[in-house]
């Protein structure tokens, strides 16, 4: 390509130790063609300083358009291609503030820029008169070999190269690196709460310890969604003996306002196990401390009779 489309011929070429350039048929073409072949030293990238500094630049423009778009490692190659198109009509002033590509052609031919992975539509011609006119694409550059756009559809794993196609160019496809990396091909929506129906709260009877006529009715209100569950028992573990059975035992009322919290808080052998007796038993406290009035100052509450006991 240096011969046919600028009149000139490589006199050395110079690279590192990669197997790529050492090969013994790359040696003979170069020995073929009289081109000397120069290698670096091993671990001194600094005395190939041009090409290290270039391919920084390549990496560094590859690395930037990836992650403003949220695309995946999938588009490294486009991306790379993509990032030297783009180097290659930059002005530079070693160059006398003009780009690579002007210095080698009179004038040279290029496409209007787009920004790499925005959201494109690629205009197709559908069978039926009710199918869509278009395909939501990425853009990921420009074809080598054709004065036209190369976008990919992610549903089909397709390219097409056209010029018949609607830019949105401040548009990712991918909201988010997560979504770019993930292979799902389509869209999640989690089911909206709003819709589901609100469950009937169940509805617990427990007796009071004045009287066994008069009963409390507590209201609790599931926060998950409703679910069927079996019928509760409350139960106490206790050691057996031969032909005995385990028996259930809930623990009787009492009027001491002080056996619902506490026991709640610091359970015994004579409490259930049971969390659902436990909570019973702090409804119970609740129940029973309602009944008890709080000092509002703290002279009502020195003259009050449990004070002054506790002082005593």
């Amino acid at each position: 390509m240096v011969v046919t489309m600028f009149n000139d011929t490589i006199k050395v070429l110079r690279s590192d130790n990669g197997r790529e350039y050492v090969d013994f048929s790359f040696e003979c073409y170069l020995n073929d063609h009289d081109i000397i072949h120069q290698t670096s030293c091993v671990s001194s990238p600094t005395q190939n300083g041009v090409v290290e500094r270039k391919n920084r630049h390549l990496l560094e423009v590859a690395r930037c358009l990836l992650m403003k778009m949220h695309l995946r490692k999938f588009f490294w190659g486009d991306v790379a291609l993509t990032a030297a198109y783009l180097i290659n009509r930059l002005l530079t002033r070693v160059l006398g503030h003009k780009s690579p590509l002007q210095t080698l052609y009179v004038s040279p031919s290029t496409l209007l820029h787009r920004i790499f992975g925005c959201v494109c539509f690629v205009h197709i011609h559908p069978t039926s008169k009710l199918d869509p006119r278009s395909l939501k694409c990425i853009f990921i550059g420009y074809s080598p070999t054709q004065k036209g756009y190369k976008c990919f559809h992610p549903a089909s794993k397709k390219i097409f190269v056209t010029m018949d196609v609607t830019f949105q160019e401040f548009e990712a496809y991918y909201e988010s690196s997560l979504q770019g990396e993930s292979s799902l091909q389509g869209e999640f929506h989690p089911m909206e709460m709003s819709s589901l129906p609100l469950p009937i709260p169940p509805t617990v009877t427990i007796p009071t310890s004045t009287s066994p006529q008069v009963t409390a009715v507590v209201t609790t209100t599931p926060v998950t969604a409703p679910v069927t569950a079996p019928p509760l028992q409350m139960y106490t573990r206790k050691k057996r003996g031969p032909g005995t059975s385990p028996s259930l035992r809930i623990p009787a009322p009492t009027s001491n306002p002080s056996f619902g919290l506490s026991r709640y808080l610091y359970p015994t052998s004579d409490i259930p196990l049971c969390p659902t007796a436990h909570y019973l038993l702090y409804i119970r406290s609740l129940l029973s401390l309602s009944s008890i009035s709080i000092p509002s100052t703290w002279q009502d509450a020195i003259a009050h009779p449990k004070c002054q006991d506790a002082y005593a």
